[in-house]
């Protein structure tokens, strides 16, 4: 086994002219290579150093964009109650809107609304606040969740007049 100096990139040594120089012309680094020895051990290494970091950008991504939809998902639950409260100021109906349009992404379980009756400059109002615990799956990533529990609360209010 003979050990020669090769260029880290791999260029072709039948060519004299470009033996250790780039593209530029600029004289690449050189380094000891034995033929035969693998150096699969660094690239194994440099993957579990990196993997954690990617991951953690992955998942979160993925719980803002889980958390986005849900905010979507409960600011049309507070308009669906609120257009309910134009046609009726009975609360079970405003609740049992806003819970059905939370639809298939959220529980409408646990949902809750809050329909207020009020006076807005001389004419009636009704303000219609609705929450919703969502379950996180990465709980340090997200600012703001609740304390002692993996949930952070979205809330939505609609004002209507």
């Amino acid at each position: 086994m003979r050990a020669s100096w090769v260029p880290v990139s791999g260029v072709n040594i039948g060519d004299a002219a470009s033996v250790g120089r780039d593209a530029m012309g600029d004289w690449k680094h050189l380094r000891w290579r034995v033929p035969g020895r693998q150096e699969s051990g660094s690239d194994l290494v440099e993957f579990a150093l990196i993997l954690p970091v990617f991951a953690m950008m992955f998942f979160g991504i993925v719980q803002y964009a889980l958390l986005f939809g849900a905010y979507i998902t409960i600011r049309n639950a507070s308009t669906a109650g609120a257009r309910q409260a134009i046609i009726s100021t009975n609360s079970l109906q405003i609740q049992a809107v806003a819970q059905a349009a939370v639809g298939p992404l959220l529980n409408p379980g646990s949902l809750t609304v809050t329909p207020i009756s009020t006076n807005m400059n001389g004419r009636p109002g009704t303000i219609v606040n609705v929450s919703y615990p969502f379950k996180l799956i990465i709980p340090y990533i997200v600012p703001g969740r609740d304390a002692n529990s993996n949930t952070r609360t979205i809330t939505a209010t609609t004002v209507i007049q």
